[in-house]
């Protein structure tokens, strides 16, 4: 898969750049944070994507991707159709939720405990 293959590259680049072995997990369950960038991220701006792996990995913090969701814009907003905000927002709901994480990072959502809540303002 494409992602994980970025990953598994830029965590080499991280590698060599700093010699600390940062991971960038994928898929992991009980996370407690699914971070969810921008898919710009991965063709534009990898440094953003390195530093998001590393910021993670000096706080220590338990963390994953998800390798069904690689885009957090809500392009609904945009056009303002509802319908397609609220489609966006429960996509990102219903990973978060089958992954178990407690928090999302890089997504308009806020979390309440472990219950992710969408603030869209379409839901």
């Amino acid at each position: 898969m494409g992602l994980i293959d970025t990953n598994e590259f830029l965590e080499e680049e991280m590698m060599e750049e700093t010699g600390v072995d940062i991971k960038i997990p994928t898929d992991k369950p009980n996370s407690d944070i699914l971070y969810i960038p921008s898919s710009a991220d991965f063709l534009l701006n990898p440094n953003t994507m390195m530093g998001a792996a590393k910021f993670f990995h000096y706080l220590g913090i338990n963390w994953t991707m998800s390798s069904e969701i690689a885009e957090a814009g809500n392009f609904g907003l945009l056009f303002d159709q509802r319908a397609t905000m609220r489609a966006n927002c429960m996509r990102i709901i219903d990973e978060a939720s089958s992954l178990a994480v407690k928090r999302l990072s890089g997504v308009s959502a806020v979390t309440v405990g472990v219950q992710v809540k969408c603030t869209c303002l379409a839901c």
